[in-house]
């Protein structure tokens, strides 16, 4: 894999390289959410299906705007393609394949940040703090 920098002007000629994955890193404001959607709407224009493509990011909210940005780009009414939080892609993957390769009857629960806040303080509220480490 090679990196380059890449100015918006040149970018139709990244987009037009289909075969295998590109990976975006650059800074706020720099056009990555506009530079993938119009990724995925060339490979979508190219024939594969939107079935066959993931776009991941970080938050709930980049995910909507880049499954709106994907959808305002795309020459054709789309479905069926995945657009999503890492930790959301990651959570899928257990639903799917945990039970069969780690034996798991469930999955695990997950907390909202109030809940982990919460949790938290009742653990500490177990503890005694003169057991903790003393930060020097």
């Amino acid at each position: 894999m090679t990196a380059e920098s890449i100015d918006p002007d040149d970018w139709d000629r990244t987009l037009a390289l289909l075969d295998g994955p590109q990976l975006i890193v650059a800074g706020p404001g720099t056009g990555k959410t506009t530079f993938l959607a119009r990724r995925a709407a060339a490979i979508l224009e190219s024939g594969v299906a939107p079935s066959r493509i993931l776009v991941l990011t970080f938050s709930r909210r980049g995910a909507s705007r880049l499954r709106d940005a994907i959808t305002a780009t795309a020459p054709t009414q789309i479905s069926g393609l995945s657009v999503s939080t890492f930790h959301s892609f990651a959570y899928r993957l257990l639903e799917a394949h945990a039970p069969a390769a780690l034996g798991w009857n469930t999955m695990p629960t997950l907390l909202t940040g109030p809940e982990h806040v919460s949790v938290v303080a009742g653990l500490l509220a177990t503890e005694n703090r003169a057991d903790w480490p003393r930060q020097g």
